[in-house]
């Protein structure tokens, strides 16, 4: 029996012992688990740091360039800028392009400090770097790649957008239209833009180039004086007694029964002189001739005669223009960031307005004299009364953009100094008179003065009409594994 008892024991020292063992490792085993399951945690959570810290960096990196979208024409195009190409930069810019460029270059090494969990620790993370590929450049805007990556303790994330960054309502000189405008009776002193095909009536004065996105009909007794030029993408006419002082480009047929003073006419199609002129009269003893020059990349017919200068038939020509996409801006936007919201019509008086956007949910009748940056957004129609005056206190330092997603009325011998917008139409009434720019879907001019003034245009911050569309979004790499 002592014996059996001896062995015995040692079986069951041995079976505590190994159980022992077992349990030891299962302890190890969860705190092993309870570690890797801490590691885990405490890296998902410096994953998402990062990933905000390079969100912030991009938000922040097209905060600057909404600001000052002309800054992107310092790029060159498909260069990559990092740090030492914008650094490059530095020497050559100046004011507002100086102080964009500064203010990227800040942004390198960077903290931010993102949302975080309250039970841990807060601390900062970088933004390590930023870089730019300008893609596009167009009458529009650009196109431009942005790389950034932000870090968070050991955790890196690198995100890459492609973003579309439209110019400002204040980047397109003097009068946009989208649709055929009519004029009637219009005195035209400002650089014009349709895209489409336009018949220009005789009882109208333009003063400055013009760009025509389509067919285009200078029609009897039409006045266009000291013009600069006439870009058509399309066929054009110029009918009897009606005169263009200024060189036509067209990408069709030109026909010509009026007067081209001073020319030249090219065409990258053919070319017929009825009873028209091209160039100035030169006088001599035996007759009268003119001396402006024809070149067609088709034929020139007559061959020569009197009333132009030298036919260059078959002279391959290259015509183009850049039209710019017509601007549709985001009402609900406006609805959502102004400084002053109105619901219902309103009667506003420009000495109460102060620097800001507002937005009034239906119609407004605006007049006075306004002082500062003012942006006034309505969902109907805004109205300038008969015989008012909207004017800046001092052009230098004040501008108004009046943006109608209805109509824009300027009524009969209303006077406003403004940059006028409309989703609709702009409807300028006899002896009224705009002066600064215009963009509108839909023009009636009737015996109404147009005045292009650049400072105006110059004077309104752009970042209020600037779009920024994020096209592509994607992460570059993922996180660095952590040690």
């Amino acid at each position: 029996m002592p014996k059996l008892f001896d062995n015995n024991k040692g079986q069951v020292l041995l079976l505590v012992t190994t159980l022992l063992m077992i349990l030891s490792l299962l302890c190890i085993a969860a705190l092993i688990l309870a570690n890797t399951e801490k590691l885990t945690v405490k890296g998902s959570f410096e994953e998402a740091q990062a990933n905000y810290v390079a969100d912030a960096a991009l938000e922040k990196v097209l905060a600057i360039v909404k600001v000052n979208v002309r800054v992107l024409d310092q790029l060159t195009l498909n260069k990559t800028y990092g740090k030492p190409q914008l650094e490059s930069l530095l020497t050559r810019l100046a004011g507002q392009d100086l102080a964009s460029v500064q203010g990227l270059i800040g942004l390198f090494n960077s903290t931010y400090t993102p949302p975080h969990n309250p039970v841990q620790a807060t601390k900062p993370g970088t933004i390590q770097s930023i870089s730019l590929t300008k893609t596009v450049q167009d009458q529009s805007g650009y196109q431009v790649r942005i790389e950034v990556t932000g870090t968070y303790g050991p955790a890196r994330r690198s995100l890459v957008a492609n973003v579309r960054i439209s110019l400002p309502l204040n980047a397109f000189p003097g009068v946009l239209v989208q649709n055929t405008p009519v004029f009637s009776n219009t005195d035209m002193r400002s650089p014009l833009t349709v895209l489409t095909g336009v018949d220009f009536n005789g009882d109208s004065r333009f003063y400055n180039s013009i760009y025509i996105q389509g067919d285009c009909a200078l029609r009897q007794h039409a006045k266009f004086i000291a013009t600069g030029e006439l870009v058509v993408l399309g066929n054009t006419i110029v009918d009897s007694d009606a005169q263009f002082d200024g060189e036509i480009k067209s990408t069709g047929d030109v026909f010509i029964n009026g007067d081209v003073l001073g020319g030249p006419v090219r065409s990258t199609g053919s070319v017929w002189v009825g009873q028209g002129h091209v160039g100035h009269q030169v006088f001599s003893e035996q007759k009268t001739e003119w001396n402006g020059d024809i070149y067609a990349t088709g034929t020139i017919s007559p061959a020569s005669s009197d009333n132009f200068g030298t036919a260059y038939p078959n002279t391959p020509q290259t015509i183009s223009y850049s039209f710019p996409k017509f601007p549709l801006l985001d009402g609900p936007w406006y609805a959502r960031n102004c400084d002053y919201y109105y619901a219902g019509d309103q009667i506003l008086r420009a000495e109460d307005m102060s620097t800001g956007i507002y937005y009034i949910d239906g119609d407004v009748t605006i007049s006075g004299n306004y002082q500062g940056n003012i942006t006034l957004v309505a969902s109907g129609t805004i109205a300038v009364p008969n015989s008012a005056t909207l004017k800046a206190q001092d052009t230098r330092a004040d501008s108004l953009l009046l943006m109608g997603l209805g109509d824009v009325h300027i009524h009969e011998q209303a006077q406003v100094e403004a940059i006028v917008y409309s989703k609709q139409r702009v409807i300028l009434s006899n002896n009224a008179q705009l002066v600064g720019s215009l963009i509108t879907a839909n023009l009636d001019c009737r015996g109404a003065v147009v005045i292009h003034e650049p400072l105006i245009s110059n004077t309104h911050p752009p970042w209020t009409t600037t779009d920024i569309s994020i096209l592509t979004w994607q992460e570059k790499y993922p996180v660095i594994p952590m040690d």
